[in-house]
């Protein structure tokens, strides 16, 4: 048997379709070549060829081509040295492969940020760093997401920049989470209740009139304390902002709170007894009030994270020599076998090797019912061991976890941006000098033309300072999201960005797969019919040795059917796989070819001294696969699939919702059509024998009739149809190449959870514009009101917090949708 080698390479300029079958059509070329996939979506193509020797070759043709090529395993070890040396100089030790990859994100932590403006300051300034590709900043998580050509980016570059642009940037770790533990919320009520206990006796004072002998040296020392004391980080952060010629809403609450202190400090020195330290006071007072509320309520917005992140145990108990040491779960490796006893949770991922229990997976899947576990069972880090002890061996740990990459994949979603974002994203940017210039505006008109009297011009601009409020747009939509996204992954749904979410609403066709989508995607051979006058191991044999080399549901079907009756593994030559149709190969000399009905007649092979045998299968709505040796039909083997128990409430529920519903198989049409109506899908929306070239092509002809389409498929045959769709939707349980070409995933594969990502979908949606609206509505409402006059500056800054409250808790409401 010829050994074969596969190789991944990263592949550079891709833009569509045609440039994928261009580079795969180059690659085929090179002698040696026996595979090779390219997957326009990750930019990556995996080859598989003879040996070692062709590398060269493919990266010439694909260069030839007009593309750019890179061998993966070098790219990630100069990822990796990068990330090494970062972290050394870092103080943390890297561990190895645990780069950022080809435009995978790095993550940054912000601090300083507290509008919307300051969003779009970090933002301009990270993309002045070279190579930067793309980032987003998000101000309900303080994190910045940044692609980039990861060997090139210069991250110390990245926190200098932003630190120029007066804020900190800080490289996380790759296992570090975006989300902090709540400490903010404590910090902002320490200052608030200290802020609120020295603002009391100044607002009493000044309320009431009380002129007693030193009232006025009362008010200064404890305004002080209150306004560059507790308020200090206001002013630290304008001033880092004027540095730099710009502002943002620090700069504006300054200006107020400020501009209240030392015009009360003037007319302390003019002698006047009317005073305004109660309105400085009360300024910095109450938006710390609204800071402290914003803070706790952001907090709940990413309590999804952290109880997901507080799941996984310190310590595991591993089994050694026959001894049990208990060590922290940091320290696990591959192949180490645990005790995990009942009440515990499973420290990493892992496959039961003794015992029997019940494991509360509802960590991952959102579903209270346990799931029974038995010896050759898998199992995940961080779920429930309910009722019995179970040894396991570990099979990953660290941050290929399944529950690491959960919380990765959420934290990423949590920071994305969705697309209404934008819109006040803009508004935001200018909106601080507009503002700025609209008080200005106010004091000279009111004090040169209007009032004539500089306290009676002073008192609307600082109305207009304090009352303008950026930060409701700011928390419009990432607070949303991260609400949204966090009450998904809670439900078994995995989001990749805010821009999926967004997208899911406006979904109104749902095309579905059946083998693995529909059906439970363990198909098993209910029924063999062989041939008359042929030798039955000799026959199988062959077929057995051949369906081993595929990777699809029905081969392994096959195979594991064969195996039992103890048939020898002959060698294979010149295998070949044709996607959705079928295998052929030289195996011990003869021509065998295994697959569809279809595949057989085109490949020329007469299959009538089977059909009438087969025939009832078909009717009875079971998969045939038939197969032939030396261009004789001699095999036909029968094959079932369990419809999914969420399938037909699934379909029905997506229905009442006004959406269409159509079934895409490469199966028989008998075969199809029966899992159909069982799913409750109509006949007339059914396509059978449909490759997955003519899925994309379905996909793509829905599209240009005006319908925003939703794929849902698990397998390599779909990735296709997953990235040319609206919206993809991978099942859990398919493979890895479904749930990369998708935009979410159903971590245990349950049909009911799209009805539930479309409702929450259109649902976030509606928050969002609700948020929008008060944010927009409010600023265009406060100011003109401010600047007449009509608003006291204390009222104005009780105002603009309960602005960014709102914003939050109706954000939350999402919880309990």
């Amino acid at each position: 048997m010829i050994s074969k080698v596969s190789r991944q390479y990263r592949i550079i300029g891709m833009h569509c379709n045609g440039c994928v079958q261009t580079v795969e059509k180059s690659i085929r070329r090179v002698p040696g070549v026996s595979d090779v996939h390219v997957d326009l979506l990750s930019q990556q193509g995996r080859v598989s060829m003879e040996d070692l020797s062709v590398d060269g070759a493919i990266k010439q043709a694909v260069q030839e081509a007009g593309y750019d090529i890179e061998d993966w395993v070098d790219l990630r070890r100069r990822e990796d040295r990068a990330i090494e040396q970062k972290a050394a100089k870092d103080g943390f030790t890297a561990v190895a492969g645990a780069g950022a990859g080809p435009l995978s994100p790095f993550r940054f932590a912000i601090e300083g940020m507290t509008c919307a403006s300051c969003v779009a300051k970090v933002e301009k300034a990270i993309l002045r760093v070279p190579h930067v590709r793309n980032v987003m900043v998000n101000l309900a998580t303080n994190s910045a997401t940044v692609r980039a050509d990861s060997e090139e980016l210069d991250a110390a570059r990245v926190e200098n920049e932003v630190q120029k642009a007066g804020y900190s940037a800080r490289l996380l770790k790759s296992t570090e989470p975006f989300v902090r533990e709540p400490t903010a919320a404590r910090v902002e009520r320490n200052r608030f209740w200290g802020a609120a206990l020295s603002s009391f006796p100044v607002v009493a004072v000044g309320m009431l009139e009380l002129h007693f002998p030193g009232h006025a040296l009362l008010q200064i020392v404890l305004s002080t304390i209150v306004v560059f004391g507790f308020g200090k980080q206001f002013f630290l952060i304008a001033w880092k902002q004027a540095r730099h010629f710009s502002a943002n809403m620090d700069s504006l609450i300054a200006m107020g709170g400020g501009s209240a202190y030392f015009f009360s400090v003037y007319l302390v020195v003019e002698g006047s007894h009317h005073l305004y330290f109660e309105t400085a006071v009360m300024i910095i007072t109450l938006i710390l009030l609204g800071r402290y509320l914003e803070a706790r309520a952001k907090g709940k917005a990413s309590e999804a994270i952290r109880r997901l992140a507080g799941l996984r145990p310190r310590v595991a108990h591993v089994l050694r020599d026959s001894t049990e040491t208990d060590i922290p779960v940091d320290e696990l490796v591959v192949s180490d076998l645990l005790l995990v006893r009942p009440g515990e949770r499973m420290p990493v991922d892992g496959i039961v090797v003794e015992g029997e229990s019940a494991v509360d997976e509802s960590m991952l899947t959102g579903e209270s019912l346990p799931v029974d576990k038995y010896a050759s069972n898998s199992v995940a880090g961080g779920t429930l061991n309910l009722s019995g002890a179970l040894r396991v061996k570990v099979t990953r740990v660290g941050k290929d976890t399944i529950l690491a990459g959960i919380i990765r994949m959420t934290e990423e979603a949590q920071a994305s941006k969705a697309g209404i974002q934008r819109l006040a994203d803009r508004v935001a940017s200018i909106f601080v000098p507009v503002v700025i210039a609209v008080a200005l505006a106010t004091l000279t008109v009111r004090w040169l033309f209007l009032s004539g009297s500089l306290e009676s011009a002073w008192l609307p601009a600082v109305a207009v300072l304090v009352i303008a409020c950026p930060c409701a747009l700011g928390l419009a939509t990432p607070t949303a999201i991260m609400v949204a996204i966090g009450k998904a992954t809670n439900s078994g749904i995995l989001i990749r960005n805010a821009e999926s979410l967004e997208r899911a609403r406006a979904i109104d066709t749902i095309v579905f797969d059946k083998t693995g989508t529909i059906t439970e995607g363990r198909p098993r051979v209910e029924n063999l019919v062989l041939a008359d006058g042929i030798d039955r191991s000799q026959v199988l044999s062959r077929i057995m040795s051949l369906v081993n080399r595929s990777e699809h549901p029905l081969s392994r079907a096959v195979e594991t059917f064969l195996r039992t009756e103890r048939l020898e593994m002959l060698e294979v030559q010149q295998f070949r796989s044709v996607t959705g149709l079928g295998v052929t190969g030289i195996v011990s000399g003869d021509e065998v070819v295994v697959g569809s009905a279809e595949f057989l007649l085109s490949q020329g092979i007469d299959i009538k001294e089977l059909s009438s045998q087969t025939q009832d299968f078909i009717g009875q709505g079971k998969t045939l696969i038939l197969g032939a040796i030396q261009r004789r039909s001699v095999a036909g083997f029968a094959l079932a699939d369990e419809v999914r128990k969420s399938a037909r409430p699934a379909i029905d529920k997506l229905r009442s919702m006004d959406l269409k519903l159509l079934m895409l198989t490469g199966d028989e049409p008998g075969a199809a059509l029966a899992i159909a109506l069982e799913a409750g899908i109509s006949p007339e929306n059914v396509r059978a024998r449909v490759l997955p070239q003519d899925k994309v092509e379905w996909v793509r002809k829905l599209q240009m009739e005006g319908r925003v389409v939703a794929v849902v498929g698990d397998g390599i045959n779909d990735a296709p149809a997953l990235a040319q769709a609206d919206l993809g939707i991978a099942m859990g349980n398919g493979t890895d190449i479904a749930m990369e070409s998708a935009s979410m995933t159903l971590v245990k594969g349950d049909l009911e959870r799209v009805c539930d990502a479309i409702r929450l979908s259109r649902h976030t949606l509606s928050i969002i514009k609700q948020n929008l609206f008060w944010a927009f509505g409010y600023n265009v409402v406060a100011i003109p009101l401010a600047a007449l006059g009509l608003l006291n500056p204390m009222i104005a800054a009780a105002a603009m917090s309960f602005s960014s409250i709102s914003v939050v808790l109706n954000s939350l409401r999402l919880r309990g949708d």
